[in-house]
This record gives structure tokens, C-alpha cells and sequence, in this order.
């Protein structure tokens, strides 16, 4: 990525882009500035959604868990598929690279979806099934290393069939998003998630999907079960949180979003 050269258009593009990103943070919140951004950065590199999210970085297995995604250009039963597919056990062979790079770097970290997973992990079994079901297929991936395990976490999507981000989209996306060291800070959950790998993967499968104001019929029909099973999970995070409602935990984590 670093051998790329943009061109002087791109260099102008990014730096407006950054700029009037700062100009909407002096009236709007956090999330306001996010979603302008990244609908900006989409729209630069051809892409179609995305997903900010506040991540935890296992040290030794390299293992990600996500908590509390924001997204743009996802329709409901997309965005609850991407939630499914994020907690299936293989995901962790096919997200591997991307931990063990961020861990060794230990600064911001930008790879395409073949990068991270040169073996096809997600292309094979069960996850390609459950992944397909998300209508995306390039990617890109980008970590923002906020402590020692937690990291502001982008996720760049396109529609199945529209192709791989080049190497110059890759790099263009790494620049515009390390020039907002002060978005990636703010806005985050006091303890930035530390409890979330305790959770069991269901349970951060349907944290996710709570956090994201979906419905358990919703939530049954990404993760294929009952909604009594459902209710079941639901009923674990809400204790786990020490709270008693979808309402109450959603304000319990809107410091990601204010």
C-alpha cells in the first residue's frame, strides 16, 4: 500500500473531505460526523456501506470482538446478517491477519479483504453461506489502536459482484482516516468495552443487534433460531449490563453515538 501513489485530485478530494468533516463537528455529535465521513469516503473509493465500531483485540489469540456499531447504506437485514456472520467461529481464522497486524504495529492499520484473508476462510463452508446473506463481498478493514486492546474499528463494504478495492482506494482510505485522530477518541463507552469478550458469542451477536435497535423477530430470523432462544440471550446481556430493557441498554452505551 505504501508504493501507491494518489493523484493530485485524490489528495485534494481527501483533504476537503477531512475538512468539512471538522467544520460539521463544531454543531453536530459524534455520530452526525461519522456518518458524513464515511458516506463521504464511500462515495470516493465506490463503495457502498460501512461500520464504525469500538473493538477489543485479544493479545494472544489475536481474536476481535466488536460492540456498539454505528452504519450507513445497509438495509435492516443486512446489517443484522453482518452481525451473524462477525460471531461465527470461523471468522476468527478469517480476520486473523488483520488482528496479528494491528497488534504488531500497534498504530492504524488499513487491509482489503485479501490481505486479511489470503486462504479464502470466509469464501468457504457454513460462514461463505451465512457471509452471502450479507449482499457484500469487497471489503476493507481499518484499525485505529486506541489502547492496548482496544481500537476504533472501520469496516468499508461493496455490493456482491461490483469487485476488490485497488490498492490506491486501500491507501485513500488509510490517509482520510488517520487524519481524524480525534473522532476515533471521543464519543466511546467509559470502560471502551472491556467486559465484551465474557460474553458468550450469541450473546454478543444479539448485544450487537440490541445496541443497533433491532427487533428479536429481527434477531431471530440473522442468527436462524427462535425467538424464544432469542429472548433467552437478551434476557443474559440485559444482566450482564445490569439493566432491564432494549431502551435502557442503548442509553447505557450512547456515549459511542453522542
Amino acid at each position: 500500500m505504501n508504493s501507491v501513489v494518489v493523484s493530485e485530485a485524490d489528495a485534494r478530494a481527501m483533504v476537503r473531505l477531512v475538512g468539512e468533516t471538522a467544520a460539521v463537528a463544531t454543531t453536530s455529535s459524534y455520530q452526525k460526523c461519522r456518518d458524513f465521513l464515511l458516506t463521504g469516503l464511500c462515495e470516493m473509493i465506490d463503495a457502498d456501506a460501512w461500520a464504525w465500531a469500538l473493538s477489543r483485540l485479544d493479545p494472544e489469540s489475536h481474536q476481535i470482538y466488536y460492540l456498539t456499531n454505528q452504519v450507513g447504506g445497509m438495509e435492516t437485514g443486512q446489517w443484522t446478517a453482518v452481525a451473524a456472520a462477525v460471531e461465527h467461529p470461523s471468522m476468527k481464522d478469517a480476520s486473523k491477519a488483520f488482528g496479528e497486524a494491528l497488534a504488531e504495529a500497534k498504530q492504524a492499520v488499513t487491509m482489503s479483504r485479501e490481505e486479511i484473508d489470503p486462504n479464502g476462510f470466509a469464501r468457504q463452508g457454513e460462514l461463505k453461506e451465512v457471509w452471502d446473506r450479507t449482499g457484500f463481498d469487497g471489503m476493507l478493514m481499518s484499525g485505529h489502536p486506541l489502547d492496548e486492546e482496544s481500537s476504533s474499528h472501520i469496516v468499508i463494504y461493496r455490493k456482491m459482484g461490483s469487485g476488490s478495492f485497488s490498492a490506491r482506494q486501500t491507501q485513500m482510505a488509510h490517509i482520510v482516516l488517520t487524519e481524524v485522530s480525534w473522532l476515533h477518541a471521543q464519543g466511546w463507552p467509559e470502560d471502551r468495552g472491556a467486559s465484551i469478550p465474557k460474553l458468550s458469542p450469541r450473546q454478543r451477536s444479539v448485544l450487537i443487534m440490541l445496541t443497533g435497535g433491532h427487533t428479536r423477530k429481527e434477531m431471530a430470523s440473522a442468527l436462524e433460531i427462535s425467538e424464544n432462544t432469542v429472548s433467552g440471550y437478551v434476557k443474559g446481556v440485559y444482566r450482564h449490563f445490569n439493566v432491564h430493557s432494549q431502551t435502557e441498554l442503548m442509553r447505557k452505551f450512547s456515549g459511542a453515538y453522542e
